[in-house]
């Protein structure tokens, strides 16, 4: 079976020990020739079988190992990385280590409106957390105005650094 449907295995079960085992293995060999978005697709996985059992540092080594492996280059998997990252930060509620994901994320930021809005206001959580409100006040005010969901959050946001700020 190749390295791809091993994977579209991997990702329609439920992860055991022994899919983690085999996760490991596949992923060393996604390390050699040109099998970068196996290689991102296998450090997800193995990210998720780490955050699914609340192992939320392993899950944080492992993608922190991929991001710095020198394999991944297209900005799309450093992206799709990043995001896992940060969602993870996020739930944890680290936000100087946030900050630095943030910081590293922006760097491979494409001209993704969607992508620098969402940027923007993951660093204005990110400030928020720190207490670093005006920054985040700043963060938030920078995001163009839609009539979207994640604008009623920005909203929200806004709301409670600026009461914060006020006290």
């Amino acid at each position: 079976m190749n390295v791809e449907d091993q994977l579209l295995e991997f990702e329609a079960s439920s992860l055991s020990e022994d899919a983690l085992d085999r996760l490991l293995l596949l992923w060393e060999q996604t390390k050699t020739g040109n099998q970068e978005g196996a290689y991102v697709k296998t450090a997800l996985l193995i990210g998720k079988y780490h955050e699914d059992a609340a192992c939320y540092d392993q899950a944080i080594v492992i993608l922190k190992q991929a991001l710095a492996s020198g394999i991944i280059n297209d900005p799309k998997f450093v992206i799709q990385v990043t995001d896992r990252l940060v969602s993870i930060l996020l739930k944890l509620e680290d936000f100087p280590e946030l900050k630095q994901v943030l910081d590293f994320r922006g760097d491979y930021l494409e001209e993704s409106r969607q992508a620098r809005l969402m940027q923007k206001f993951y660093l204005a959580v990110c400030y928020e957390g720190m207490r670093e409100n005006q920054r985040a006040i700043t963060c938030l005010t920078e995001i163009e105005d839609t009539l979207s969901n994640s604008n009623l959050v920005s909203k929200y946001q806004i709301g409670r650094a600026s009461c914060r700020e006020r006290v």
